[in-house]
Parts: structure tokens; sequence; C-alpha cells
């Protein structure tokens, strides 16, 4: 019984602890009585299946909607797993010589395409690599729909991600909303499909790792007289690069949709070469690549000169590179690239110079770059220091991602005395800079709710970021964001903080904002910190942390297992009608 309870990956190693489960199924019992619980749990719970027999089967897309190529394209599946046995005893030559033949077909099936001018622009590349804006409340339906507003919708909500009430997850409003639209049955919105709705759909599922119901939507459109077209092809394609686990070689499975997109007579473009550059395994057959695109006339895109940076693994190689590319091919997102490798190498001095003698002007990517990497270390003060230095030198505005790797590297900097007052300075300043406080931070927020919890120091009082902030935290809020600055006559970095060079003021703030110097002792071993004796593994600390992890555990199987269960008795329209009311979205009678 024990077995059949984990769901979900991120709490894989729930069922080893059996007193969880006793404790989950008390909170359960808030829900439905514990015999009700105990009757559904084999439909919910792990081995269960419940996202065939009541997900996918609500659609009800069955194999004799599927056309001839997708049939053949499943049919394929046994020579593939075939590959896949076979590969386990081949050496690694063997299975070089195997790809470079499935890479030469490709290329040789690529080049006979006739290339259209148009489908070479670059402007296509950029938007299918486009990421999804992260907004706060999904959009109400609308009153009416029309082929026109029916389309937007649906791109709006695909595109776009939405964290109130998690509405953008998997068995939510926005995919259970999906789904039923596109359900093959629903007349209301059968006629208002097209292509561009379909590709929409398609990419969002796809992202969401769920390419059987990506591969059963183009079926049923094929069914509906929609013939799929190029970006069809690149969203399955671009699927490739990063799929959980490659059941097959990826180099057949492309090789399968090029002669898909040879039968239908649609050319790849320029976004197709890109995703087969990420795909293919080794730096020969991507320059081969390369070098086949310039015979074509494709133009060297920018994209192109971020793929070679992130498979460089220095600073130094990436600056030759850089050095050596022509500015038409770099842009400022190429030099970010090259910020965050620097900063991950603690030359933090050489990224100040970089970034006062690029062409290209940083912005407020360029800053969240740099932000991304230091909160990995431990340093909340030159997070500070960049941060401050960027907004007044570049005339930065942040967003919400940039209070969220502030707020990451706050918590990251572990205890220290002010370490309550930074975060609820950062929470602050966010809601006031941004107007909003729902961001990706949450994880890191509640990881900091949890630390209040073994702060003895504090007498574990839970931590409050809502409450307006004292006289003494706005003076803090004066050193972070005042006093933690680089004048223009600065030469050097402040890697690491001296009075006589830096300043009383300067120091000070960097104390306050975290930064700790272990000193050493007298028989030359460092001395231990607060850091270190905050940390320490004590009993009492022990044993609040993890009963504060399994409360977390179980809230969040709770609540999963509840979707589900509601899902079962109250039918899967019944149920998605209720969330949409609950995200207020407003119930609408096209639904099925």
């Amino acid at each position: 019984m024990l077995q059949s309870l984990g769901s979900s990956k991120r709490w894989r190693t729930v069922h080893t602890c059996t007193h969880v489960w006793g404790r989950c199924f008390a909170q359960m019992a808030t829900v439905c009585n514990n015999q009700e619980y105990l009757q559904f749990l084999p439909y919910v719970g792990k081995g269960s299946k419940f996202k065939t027999h009541y997900v996918n089967s609500f659609n009800s897309v069955s194999n004799s909607n599927e056309s001839h190529d997708d049939h053949e394209l499943r049919s394929r599946q046994q020579k593939l797993t075939n590959y896949k046995k076979i590969s386990k005893y081949l050496s690694q030559d063997e299975l070089f010589q195997l790809n470079q033949e499935f890479i030469q077909q490709i290329f040789s099936l690529i080049t006979s395409f006739k290339y259209d001018p148009k489908i070479l622009d670059p402007k296509t590349v950029q938007e299918f690599y486009r990421q999804p804006r992260v907004l706060s409340m999904a959009p109400k339906l609308p009153e009416s729909l029309n082929i026109e507003v029916f389309t937007d919708y649906v791109n709006q909500i695909t595109n776009n991600r939405y964290v109130h009430n998690h509405a953008s997850n998997e068995e939510n409003v926005i995919p259970m909303l999906l789904r039923q639209f596109f359900h093959k049955d629903n007349r209301h919105c059968m006629k208002l499909r097209g292509i561009q709705s379909y590709n929409n759909v398609i990419r969002f599922f796809l992202s969401k790792n769920d390419l059987p119901y990506a591969k059963s939507l183009l079926a049923q459109m094929r069914s509906e007289g929609i013939r799929p077209n190029r970006l069809t092809y690149n969203l399955f394609i671009g699927h490739l690069r990063n799929m959980p686990v490659h059941y097959t070689n990826p180099l057949i499975t492309v090789l399968k949709y090029l002669g898909l997109m040879r039968k239908e007579y649609i050319s790849p473009d320029s976004t197709t070469w890109h995703l087969l550059y990420q795909i293919l395994p080794d730096k020969i057959s991507k320059q081969m690549l390369l070098d086949k695109m310039d015979q074509l006339g494709f133009s060297r895109t920018t994209l192109l000169t971020r793929f070679r940076l992130e498979s460089l693994s220095s600073s130094a190689e990436m600056m030759k590179l850089l050095e050596s590319t022509p500015p038409t091919s770099k842009d400022i997102n190429c030099f970010n690239i090259l910020f965050s490798q620097l900063v991950t190498e603690k030359k933090y001095h050489k990224c100040w110079e970089l970034l006062h003698k690029i062409t290209p002007t940083p912005n407020l990517s360029t800053l969240n770059s740099i932000l991304n990497s230091l909160r990995n270390n431990s340093r909340v003060d030159l997070c500070f220091l960049f941060y401050n230095y960027m907004l007044e030198k570049f005339k930065i505005s942040p967003n919400t991602t940039t209070f969220h790797y502030l707020i990451a590297a706050a918590v990251k900097q572990g205890f220290h005395n002010n370490w309550r007052q930074v975060l609820r300075i950062l929470y602050h300043e966010m809601s006031a800079v941004t107007g909003t406080t729902n961001n990706f931070s949450g994880y890191y927020l509640q990881r900091a709710k949890a630390r209040s919890l073994i702060d003895l120091k504090n007498n574990q009082a839970p931590l409050n970021l809502k409450a307006p902030l004292s006289a003494a935290e706005l003076n803090i809020r004066h050193q972070l964001f005042n006093d933690l600055s680089i004048n223009t006559d600065t030469k050097k970095f402040p890697t690491i903080p001296n009075t006589q060079k830096h300043g009383p003021k300067f120091v000070k703030a960097t104390l306050t904002s975290g930064y700790h110097r272990a000193k050493p002792s007298k028989n030359g071993e460092p001395k231990e910190n607060y850091i270190q004796l905050a940390n320490r593994a004590k009993s009492v600390k022990s044993a609040i942390q993890k009963d504060f992890k399994q409360k977390d555990r179980m809230h969040n199987l709770s609540r999963r297992y509840r979707d589900r269960i509601s899902i079962i008795k109250e039918g899967y329209t019944s149920n998605l009608k209720q969330k949409l009311v609950d995200n207020n979205m407003v119930s609408v009678p096209y639904l099925k």
C-alpha cells in the first residue's frame, strides 16, 4: 500500500517514511473520510495510471484517427527499440560510425529541398526560441467566441505562464481548459480551431513533456482537414533537444520528420537548421552543418553564436570566440553568457571591466545573468553591488526575475545577524518597484520561513515578510541600496572590502548584507564564525526542520491527491468548471 502513494518525482523519497503517511492520512481526513480516501487511493496514487485512465481517456483519441504518416512513425518503433538494445553492445567508435551514417542521411535529405529566400529570415528563429512571460492571474474567458477571438485567447494562455493557483501547472485549469477546447467532440470549438491554435497547444503540451497527447493532436488536426505546417514539425523536432529520456537515437527521429516534410512539400527553414545544430552530438557534425548553411545562404545568427558559447567550459575560450566573431553575429545575449561564466569563475573584476568595454550596451538581461550566477557564490553583497551600479550606470529597470535572484542569494547566504531584515527589505522593494510579489521566489521564501523555525538566536520566531519596515530596517535598506556602490574613480572592483580602500560605510554595508570572513585563530586554523555555529546539526534544530519538511510534503501530496479525487468524483468537465470559478475565469456554456 505504501509503495502506491508516491506519484510525484519531487516526493519520490517520501514513501520511505512510514510515519509521514500516517499523518498524511490524518490530513486527508479533513477533505474526505479515511475510508473514502483509501477507496480512491488505487485510482490516484503511484501505479494507478491516473493520467492514462482519466485524463487521456477524456480526449478519447482512438487509433483510427491516426493518419498513415503517424502510423508509419509508430510502426518503426520496434526498429528504434532494437537500436537502443544494440547500442549497449557497441563500442564508442562503432556508435560514432553509426551516428555518422545517420548524420550523412540527414545532410543529404535536408540539402535536397528547394529553399525560398523568405524562409531564410533569421527573425523566425528568434520568434521560435522566445521564452514565456510569467504573469499572475489567468485571463477570463471571453463572453463570445469567433475564430479570431478563440485563436487570440489560446495564444494568450499557452505562451504565458500564470502563477496564481498554479494555473499553468499540469492537471490544473489551463491544461484542462485546453483539453476541453480541443476535444474531438467539442462542436462549439471544432469550427474555431485552426493551424495557429493547434501549433500553440502542441507547443504548450510539448513543454510539459506530454508527447503522446501532442502526437494525438497532430492526428486529430489531420482528421479535421488541417495540414501541419513548417512550425508544427519544428516543434516536434525541437522537442528532441530536451526530452527527459531518449528512448531512441534522436537522429533517427529527425530523419522521420524530415521525410514527412518532404512528402508534404514543406521546406525546412532557418529554425529547423538551428534545431539540428542543437541535436547533433559532436563538434565535427556541427561544423559540417554550419558549412552547409553557408553554402545555402543562411546567415550566421547571434543564436548560433550563443549555442557555440554554451558548449564551451571556460571564459578564456568564450572571449576568444567572441573576438573572432563578426559584430553582426553577436549581441548582448552572447556577452551575457560570458559574464555569467566569469562570475562562476569568481573573476569579478574582469566582469566589471567588460561591462564598460563591450559595444552592445548592457541591459536588464545582463544584470539578471550576473545575479543568477552570483546567487550560488554566497556573496549577496556583490549582488547588491552589481545591482546598484548597473541601475545607476545603465539606467536599468529591474523586474521580478531580478528580485528573485536577489532573494535567492540572500537565502543561500545562510544565517547572519541581519538575514531576516535583508529578506524583508527585498520583499518590500520588489512590491514597490514591480507592483507584485508573484514570482519564482516562492521556493526560497519557503526555505527562509523554514529557517526561521530553527533560528534559536531569534527565539524561533516565524518570518513575517508583509509587516511594515521598522526604522532600523529602513536604515539597513539605505546601507544596502546606497552605501553598497562603486565610485566612478574606482579602478579596481572591490571584491574584498577594505576600510582604507573603500571607506568605513562601504565595509559596514557589506557586513550588514551578510558578508563574512573567518578570522584565523592562534594555531593558524580558521575560527568558526556565526554561520558555522548556527548551522550546526543540533537535535532540536534537526527535529524542527524535519517536522517542517514533513508538513510541507504532506500538504503537497494532499493537494495533489485531493484534486485527483475531485476529478474522479465530479467528472472532468464539472471539476474544470469549478476550477474556472476558483481562478476567477468564469464558467461558460460552450464547455463540453
